[in-house]
């Protein structure tokens, strides 16, 4: 009862020290333990986040990486296209300019063909000298037998025996020449050269760029430069070694062209080594001018080069073998793995540095780093949207100004009983005519590409002014008198007023200097279309150069169109007609450098008078040198 004592009638327990010391003990320990718990749990949570996020944050780098590779891969494609192109056109210009040196040489005229030959001779040596790439400079005649062949042997240029010279009317490029017009260029497949029926050894992958030679559309023979694309190619491996993937060219049945360790070899690309099971992946990058594709472990990069594509755009006429090739990269396909890891020292360090104690401080930044990096990469998407939507835009406005244009012309033609055909027509022959001078000398400071396109592409407003003159006029069957025909002279005048309203108009709603836009050109053509070289035109009576180019050019292919195409006071004029008019009873009335266009390619112009001409033309009759 000692422990006890009664006070108020309540009964109190007096604890012992040994009691109070036990208890002391296990909240202590209890206290403890929750707060390692509660570490421990904290510890769990925040390393698995920043687990989370140091993967998420290295898949992002792995895509990054992939795309940075991928992009400098379409690159590398862009620049071997254009390094091809390069080397192409200018092997084009050699070619003409050896085939107009062929056709006047006087090697092909009785009695001159022994002095011609040694001088053509020595010239195409000249000519190989100067191209290493060239392996051979030939010219055949029309039955495919060698006349002058020039070889490069071991670094040595030689000119063959004329008892050493093969006929290669057989072989299939042959037959393909056969088929060439003036001023058109064939280009073969790439393969290996053969020399008297047997594949030449070292190889040597060969492209045969031929042209017609002739004089005044006669044919006489063929100019035929066979290209050593062994340099080429040596070229293309180089991009290839630099790449840092197995790169590969191939044409588009499937045919090897290079690999990077070699030409002409098979290897182990799976879409050849297992035909079934990869059959659907050549399809699709047959298909497609460029992409990627990814199978089993591979990543395919894709792209295609279009050389002879291009140099048709830039206005080259060809007949083509071989269209395209295919280059194609092969790497692996970027994976998270301890050696990818380890291959980004600085995230490594930085976990294993700054883990645990800058733990949250290193999620934060990663996640920070993470998203500016999305927000760079959304910002160039936005940018290339936005481009791709201004360059669509500009096409339209340049689609609906070129319409507008269009149906303007048409409106005019259709005032003057004359079809859409005789704009087309028009536009065809000053095509013709300013790619012909744009070679020229004379014109090298003041034909610009540029300035062609300019001329082209205003060509069919040359007649607008006519809206502005009466039916009776303009649907006269026959002959006007004085006074009407000082009315149709004026319609050069009303065209030239309504394109000056035009730039004006331009000019003072968008700030644009008008008069330096295709108008400034269609000005100058509808006004002065009609002026004659000796000053005798309208409206002005100018002369010589005082005209500009481009009415200069425009006078020649409107009055050859009116010779050949029917009007409601005349009938067709025949070819020979046409042609003796434009050249022996013209003289006077155009530029004589833009007239020796016109005689060099009158072929052209017939067939291009022939091929779109008026649907009512075969019912007139034509008049002709016989009639």
């Amino acid at each position: 009862m000692d422990s006890y004592t009664r006070q108020e009638g309540v009964l109190e327990s007096t604890p012992s020290p040994i009691s109070v010391k036990r208890s002391r003990e296990f909240l202590a320990k209890y206290s403890r333990l929750h707060f390692f718990r509660r570490l421990l749990l904290c510890l769990a949570l925040v390393s698995a986040v920043f687990a989370a996020l140091f993967y998420h944050t290295l898949s992002l780098l792995a895509e990054v990486d992939s795309t940075d590779t991928d992009t400098r891969l379409n690159t590398l494609i862009e620049v071997v296209e254009y390094s091809v192109v390069q080397d192409f056109e200018d092997l084009t210009e050699d070619l003409f300019f050896l085939a107009e040196r062929s056709s006047q040489s006087g090697y092909f005229q009785q009695g001159a063909a022994a002095q011609a030959r040694g001088q053509l001779q020595d010239l195409f040596v000249s000519k190989a000298k100067a191209h290493p790439d060239f392996d051979q400079v030939r010219l055949l005649s029309l039955q495919g037998e060698e006349l002058i062949r020039v070889n490069l042997d071991q670094g040595q240029v030689l000119a063959v025996a004329p008892h050493e010279l093969q006929n290669k009317q057989r072989r299939s490029y042959f037959l393909e020449m056969q088929k060439l017009v003036p001023d058109q260029v064939y280009v073969s497949d790439l393969s290996l050269n053969v020399e008297q029926g047997v594949v030449e050894l070292p190889h040597k992958p060969m492209i045969r760029f031929a042209t017609l030679v002739h004089q005044q559309g006669k044919p006489l023979g063929y100019l035929v430069i066979n290209l050593n694309a062994q340099h080429l190619l040596t070229q293309i491996r180089t991009h290839f070694h630099h790449s840092q993937a197995q790169g590969l060219l191939v044409e588009s049945s499937k045919a090897w062209l290079l690999r990077e360790s070699g030409e002409f070899v098979q290897d182990d690309w799976p879409f050849r080594a297992d035909p079934v099971r990869y059959g659907p992946v050549w399809n699709t990058i047959s298909s497609t001018p460029s992409g990627t594709i990814e199978i089993d472990d591979l990543r395919l990069v894709y792209g295609t080069i279009s050389p002879f594509n291009q140099m048709l755009a830039s206005g080259v006429d060809m007949v083509i073998g071989q269209s395209e090739w295919k280059v194609i990269f092969k790497r692996s396909r970027e994976q998270l793995s301890w050696a990818y890891v380890l291959s980004k020292p600085a995230y490594v360090g930085m976990f294993v540095i700054l883990y645990p104690l800058s733990l949250i401080l290193v999620v934060g930044v990663c996640s920070q780093e993470s998203s500016r990096r999305l927000a760079e990469r959304r910002v160039l998407e936005f940018s290339q949207s936005l481009e791709k939507q201004v360059m669509r835009r500009h096409h339209e406005l340049i689609a609906t100004q070129d319409a507008a244009m269009a149906s303007l012309a048409s409106l005019a033609e259709t005032r003057d009983n004359e079809t859409g055909q005789h704009i087309y027509r028009t536009q065809s022959y000053v095509r013709v005519l300013v790619y012909d001078l744009l070679h020229h000398s004379k014109y090298q400071e003041q034909l610009t590409p540029e300035l062609a396109k300019l001329i082209v592409k205003s060509a069919p407003l040359h007649d607008v002014g006519k809206i502005g003159l009466p039916d009776s006029i303009l649907l006269k069957p026959g002959s006007l008198s004085l006074d009407e025909y000082e009315q149709m002279k004026q319609h050069t005048t009303i065209g030239a007023k309504a394109i000056q309203h035009a730039i004006d108009s331009l000019s003072a709603q968008t700030g644009i200097d008008g008069a330096a836009t295709f108008l400034g050109i269609a000005k100058e053509v509808a006004q002065s279309h009609h002026e004659h070289w000796d000053g005798s035109g309208y409206p002005e009576g100018l002369s010589g150069e005082a005209i500009p180019l481009a009415a200069r050019i425009m006078a020649v292919a409107d009055v050859y169109d009116a010779l050949v195409s029917s009007r409601v006071y005349k009938p067709t004029f025949g070819k020979q007609f046409a042609e003796k008019i434009m050249l022996e009873e013209s003289q006077g009335h155009f530029d004589p450098e833009v007239l020796a266009a016109f005689k060099r390619h009158k072929e052209a112009f017939w067939n291009i008078a022939q091929r779109h001409g008026d649907p009512q033309i075969s019912n007139i009759p034509q008049m002709s040198l016989t009639a």
